[in-house]
Parts: C-alpha cells; sequence; structure tokens
C-alpha cells in the first residue's frame, strides 16, 4: 500500500473545506436573517393584501355612487329627475362632486358651488377624450388620476357609461355618469391602520386603463422618498392597476445573526477535522479498488475492472452496437526468453499506448491477462470497427528500449453485437475464438468470428503451426482424429489447392470437419 499521507491536491480540499464551512456558516447566518425577514415580510404581505382589498372596497363605494346615479337615469328612460336630490344622498365626505354628463358633455354637478368649471365637453377636451372613448367602446368603468382639483387638492375621476335599452331591444349610449373621488381623503383610514401597526407605505396606480404610466397616488414617507425593499399587492379598480407597497419602518431585522455565528464556529473546526479523516480513508479506498481494477504495469483495466466497466456499460444501452475484440501479442514468450522479462514489459506497455490511439476513446481497453489485451469498440458499425481493427494489427509496432530497436506482432480476433449475438458472454467467448483461429491461421492478422470456429477445440500444441508449415513440403492439414474429426490447421499449399483465400475461407467451406473435406 502505498503512502496514505495526503498530497497536496487533498490538503488543498482540507482548506478548501475549512474556507468553504466558515462560508457556509457566513450563508447559514445570512439564510437565517433571510428566514427571519422572509416571516417578516409574509406577514407584512398579509397586511398589505388585506388592506389593498379594503382599498379596492373603497373605490367601489365610488362605482357603487356612479351606479345609483345611473339607475335614476334608465328609470327615467333618459330624463334627468331629482338629480340633486339623488346625488345630496349618495354624497360621502371623501366625494368632491358627483356629476352627469348626457352625450359626454358635463351639464349637471352636485354640488355646483365651486365646480362650475367642470361644466365641459369630455370629448372635446384632449385629456380625458381617450379614456372617455375607451370607456363608452368597451361599457367599462373608467377611473383617471389623480389630477388636480380646481378647488385644491387632488381627485380622481370614476366615469360609467349609461346605456338606454330602445324599442328594437337594442342599447344605446346615452352619456355618463361621473364620481370625483378625493384622493387622500377616500382611503386615509386604511392607510392610517398600516402606519399603525408599524409600517411605511405608498400607494401607485396606472392613471387610467390606457396608459402604463405609473403615478404616486399617497405615501407616508413622501412623494420623492422610494421604500428601499418593500413587499407589494396589486388590485384592479376602475380599469387601473393599483399597488400598495409595504415595508417595515426602519426596514427588515433579525436578532438570531450573532448567535447563528458564534455556534458555526464549532462546526468549522469539527467538519475540518472530519473532512481530513474522511480523505484519508477515501484514498485508502481508492488505492484498493484501483490496485484491484487497474492493471499496474500498462495502466489500463485489468479483468475485473474490464468486466465491471463493460457490464455498466452495457446496462446503460442495451441496443447500442459493440464489437469486441481480442488481441494477443505473437509470440510473447520468445520475446522473453530472448530479451528479459525487463523487455517483454516494455513491449507490453508500448502494444497498451497504441491500442489507446488505435480505437475511439470510447471504447473500453483491458489487459485481461499476460500478453492478452481486449477491447470493447462502443457505438460503430461492424464496417467502422473492421477497419480499425484492420489497421491496429497492421501498425508497425516497433518501439525503442534502453537505446534499442525492438519490433514485435499481434493478432486480433473479434465479433460483433448483437450482429452475431445477444449474449455478452458469447461474445467474449467469440472473439477469443477468433483469436484462437487467427493464431492457427499464422498469427499477425486478425479474424472476424465464424460460426463454424465455434467447434474449433483448442488442442494444446507444443510447437508453432507457422513454423512446422515452413519446414514440411506439400499440401497438408491437421485434425482431430477422435469424435467429430475437426480441422485444427490447414498450410498454405492446401487452402490454396482448395480455391480459398485464407484458413478462414477454407474453414467456411469444409464447415471445419474432415468429413466434409473428403466430399467436397
Amino acid at each position: 500500500m502505498k503512502n496514505l499521507k495526503l498530497d497536496l491536491r487533498q490538503r488543498i480540499c482540507v482548506t478548501l473545506v475549512c474556507l468553504i464551512m466558515s462560508s457556509g456558516v457566513i450563508i447559514q447566518a445570512v439564510m437565517s436573517y433571510k428566514i427571519d425577514i422572509a416571516q417578516q415580510k409574509e406577514k407584512a404581505r398579509l397586511n398589505a393584501k388585506v388592506y389593498a382589498e379594503e382599498l379596492r372596497n373603497d373605490f367601489e363605494n365610488g362605482h357603487n355612487i356612479t351606479d345609483a346615479v345611473e339607475d335614476t337615469v334608465i328609470a327615467s328612460n333618459g330624463k334627468v329627475n331629482n338629480f340633486e336630490a339623488v346625488a345630496s344622498h349618495e354624497m360621502e365626505d371623501y366625494i368632491s362632486s358627483i356629476q352627469l354628463a348626457p352625450d359626454s358633455k358635463v351639464e349637471y354637478i352636485y354640488p355646483l358651488k365651486g365646480n362650475e368649471d367642470g361644466k365641459i365637453d369630455l370629448m372635446a377636451d384632449k385629456g380625458r377624450r381617450e379614456i372617455v372613448s375607451y370607456s363608452i367602446r368597451n361599457r367599462k368603468v373608467s377611473m383617471q388620476g389623480p389630477f388636480e382639483l380646481k378647488q385644491g387638492g387632488y381627485g380622481i375621476a370614476v366615469r360609467n357609461p349609461i346605456y338606454i335599452r330602445q324599442k328594437d331591444g337594442t342599447r344605446k349610449y346615452w352619456g355618463l355618469s361621473i364620481v370625483i373621488i378625493k384622493v387622500p381623503d377616500i382611503f386615509d383610514k386604511t392607510l392610517g391602520a398600516l402606519g399603525s401597526f408599524g409600517y411605511d407605505y405608498c400607494l401607485d396606480t396606472t392613471y387610467s386603463p390606457i396608459s402604463l404610466k405609473s403615478v404616486r397616488v399617497a405615501s407616508s414617507t413622501g412623494d420623492n422618498v422610494k421604500l428601499v425593499n418593500p413587499v407589494s399587492a396589486k388590485f384592479q379598480a376602475g380599469g387601473c392597476t393599483w399597488t400598495l407597497n409595504v415595508e417595515r419602518v426602519g426596514g427588515w431585522s433579525s436578532a438570531r445573526l450573532l448567535t447563528v455565528l458564534l455556534s458555526g464556529l464549532f462546526y468549522v473546526i469539527f467538519s475540518t477535522v472530519i473532512t481530513y479523516l474522511l480523505l484519508r480513508t477515501k484514498k485508502q479506498h481508492k488505492e484498493l479498488v484501483r490496485a484491484a481494477t487497474t492493471d499496474e504495469l500498462t495502466g489500463l483495466l485489468s479483468r475485473r475492472g474490464f468486466i465491471e466497466t463493460l457490464t455498466k456499460e452495457m446496462s446503460r444501452d442495451k441496443d447500442k452496437m459493440v464489437t469486441a475484440v481480442f488481441i494477443d501479442l505473437d509470440d510473447f514468450k520468445q520475446i522473453n526468453d530472448l530479451y528479459g522479462h525487463v523487455t517483454g514489459d516494455a513491449a507490453l506497455v508500448n502494444l497498451a499506448n497504441n491500442l489507446i490511439a488505435a480505437f475511439p476513446k470510447t471504447s473500453i481497453i483491458g489487459r485481461t491477462g499476460g500478453d492478452e489485451f481486449c477491447v470493447m469498440i462502443i457505438g460503430k458499425s461492424p464496417d467502422e470497427s473492421e477497419r480499425l481493427i484492420r489497421e491496429a494489427v497492421g501498425k508497425d509496432q516497433t518501439f525503442f528500449f534502453e537505446n534499442k530497436k525492438y519490433s514485435y506482432t499481434i493478432s486480433a480476433g473479434y465479433a460483433d453485437y448483437p450482429g452475431q449475438t445477444d449474449d455478452l458472454k458469447k461474445l467474449i467467448n467469440y472473439a477469443d475464438e477468433a483469436l484462437y483461429s487467427a493464431k492457427l491461421a499464422g498469427k499477425h492478422r486478425c479474424v472476424r468470428f465464424d460460426s463454424s470456429m465455434a467447434d474449433i477445440k483448442r488442442t494444446q500444441l507444443g510447437f508453432s503451426f507457422k513454423t512446422l508449415a515452413e519446414g514440411i513440403p506439400g499440401a497438408f492439414m491437421i485434425y482431430c482424429a477422435q469424435g467429430r474429426e475437426d480441422i485444427l490447421f490447414a498450410n498454405n499449399d492446401l487452402i490454396n489447392m482448395m480455391g480459398c483465400r485464407d484458413l478462414d475461407e477454407f474453414i467456411s467451406l469444409t464447415g471445419g470437419k474432415l468429413q466434409r473435406l473428403c466430399t467436397s
């Protein structure tokens, strides 16, 4: 087991944990602060909603007055009777005046004294024409303001279009019933209650239903002072959007901040020590896993690591195309015997690096034992995989070790998933059988699995078929004399005599059986 002292990166990690935990304590303090503020804001928001509804009801009262005047006009079929009596009955302290405007011309005002200038043609007035037209066109009550009143102060106009039913059942526009509301008189009581609960407030509205411009209607801090971080409640009245902003006097505050900071200091120290111990344990575990799943010499996956990685990859997508490749360094024993095991190890390392360079990064590559390597080409078609394998096998496997040049060759057998089998274990066995066939065919080649290879048994021979074939003249083959008489090897003379290009084609032609050859 390697030295388990923390390396530089891990020491930096411990330092970062200390810093992060310190930041975490600060964040926790801030979060506690925010929670307290959020609770305060939620309470303020509920209050804002309640009082916004009160304000909406206040404005609805103005709307109701226009309805009462409208009813008298409709009841008299468009004639104005007892206007002053009705208006005086509906009059409130927060009302500046109640008006009637037949055909959009203000002719009746209560009280008239002080409001004489209010008798105007609304459709001829540039500041009112568009809003009045909107109200008539959409048959909706509209509000406009606040604007300065002639007699002083500010007001908001509530205009309600009146339609008289005709004999044919249709409704014809008659004029407008209008109420001029004094601000802030209408909502002094409502907003005053907010102030008594310790809140600052401001009330804004769009100037009219056809305007996006927002204007300040009332504020506890003055018209030019904005609340820093208020909560808001919106409501609709007279086609306008009203916004009530509320904030605690003096701003939002929390009493838990210092307590959280002090208690957090203990957790910083505790967490730093725990992190140090965990990193030591993790490093030990990582070293054990690495030793179990990684080949120490080449740095590739070991057999166990290869199988685990492949199983995990296939479990994610069982429908992907995979080509299994078994690769063997030809005559590796001779390399060890001639040049020594250190040189043999250098050859294995060189081959591992060549395989990494030859196959896509998505491939799974492992040294599964001795001089045997396995590659899983993921997501490539069989033709693409075959090209990659042939290029890898045909590559000049030359390397330098201790200022000496060495060369070797490799053989490969491969099989395709799911083209040849949909079973992972069979796929690996097929690739292994194909590699064995490549070895029998003379090495330094790649062979794709063929179904005829499945019955070829591996007879343990103490000599090289290639060497034997080079020393014996004429056409010959080697077969198993027992059982089903499986053909194990045929030299080039016999292969050519049968009109075949290579051993694979010869095996395919004969089915790998002596009996088939005799009847051919």
